[in-house]
């Protein structure tokens, strides 16, 4: 499709969306938006946000799944099968190309099961591609313009949604990876057998285990959030104070070695270990600080 300028009425609804997508973080609610405001806006009786999805096992067999509908109960179309390559929404995603039909019972695209068992009556259609690095993520799909055909620049407009949403789709995709690391670190923070403390470069503590409290016997965050420096959490301890310091200025690990406290008015042995975490460019980007005490 050859380049359309868009007017007024289809830059202002596109630039409305550019302020709320790339802030949703959850594909199905960024689809629920996306439907519901371009069916509105273009006065589209019904519309549907397609995800391309692999088949658990078979990465070359791939379907598209219903995430968002407007018009439509979006059980009644999750219940049927979208194949690629298969009407209108199939082909869209295999040639990766916006479609515009205005006859669909002429169109050899058109499939018309949807149509007789939602009940649902398709009288005109525009479709494009979710793409993001060339690759289809999935299909914006409209349906039944009221008071008339859709317009070419309903069809633009869709299609540069289509590389918007492309993007956000990723952004979606890539920010349920950081959150699954991101639990499985504190998962197994959390569980460690030994105290941990993690001290940025500046010597703020900026992670602390239940264990290392359980060791010290007194709590180690601070109720605000605010990052607080080692030589105050610790101040009961001078002698980690110490340690600590050296090992700021020194950039050096500390095998397991071993030191006295007072803890709770009793002295106990406390075991620890010390390791620099450098990143990838040899940057100091803080330490790490391992405790046990003997009665393990």
């Amino acid at each position: 499709m050859g380049s359309v300028k868009l007017g007024i009425f289809h830059t202002q609804i596109l630039w409305d969306l550019l302020h709320d997508i790339h802030f949703v973080y959850d594909e199905v609610e960024l689809a629920d938006l996306v439907v519901n405001k371009v069916s509105e806006a273009l006065g589209a009786e019904a519309g549907t946000v397609f995800k391309v999805d692999t088949v658990q096992g078979l990465q070359d067999h791939c379907k598209l799944y219903p995430l968002a509908s407007k018009g439509v109960k979006i059980e009644d179309l999750q219940k049927q099968h979208f194949e690629i390559g298969k009407g209108v929404v199939g082909w869209v995603v295999e040639y990766m190309q916006p479609v515009k039909v205005e006859d669909p019972d002429r169109d050899p695209r058109f499939y018309g099961k949807t149509d007789k068992s939602t009940g649902f009556t398709t009288r005109n259609i525009i479709a494009s591609p979710i793409v993001a690095r060339n690759k289809p993520l999935g299909v914006l799909e409209f349906i039944n313009k009221i008071g008339g055909p859709f317009v070419i620049q309903d069809l633009e407009l869709i299609s540069m949604l289509g590389r918007e949403i492309g993007i956000a789709m990723e952004n979606v995709r890539l920010f349920k990876e950081i959150n699954s690391i991101s639990l499985f670190n504190q998962s197994l923070i959390h569980n460690l057998r030994v105290g941990l403390l993690v001290l940025n470069d500046k010597g703020e503590l900026i992670n602390v285990n239940p264990r290392a409290e359980e060791i010290f016997k007194i709590p180690l965050i601070s109720k605000d959030d605010n990052k607080l420096p080692y030589n105050v959490i610790l101040s009961p301890f001078p002698s980690l104070i110490h340690i600590l310091s050296e090992s700021f200025s020194s950039k050096k690990n500390v095998d397991w070695n071993k030191t006295n406290i007072i803890i709770a008015g009793k002295e106990e042995t406390i075991y620890y270990s010390i390791s620099n975490i450098i990143d990838k460019s040899g940057k100091h980007l803080g330490i790490t600080f391992l405790i046990q005490n003997i009665n393990i």
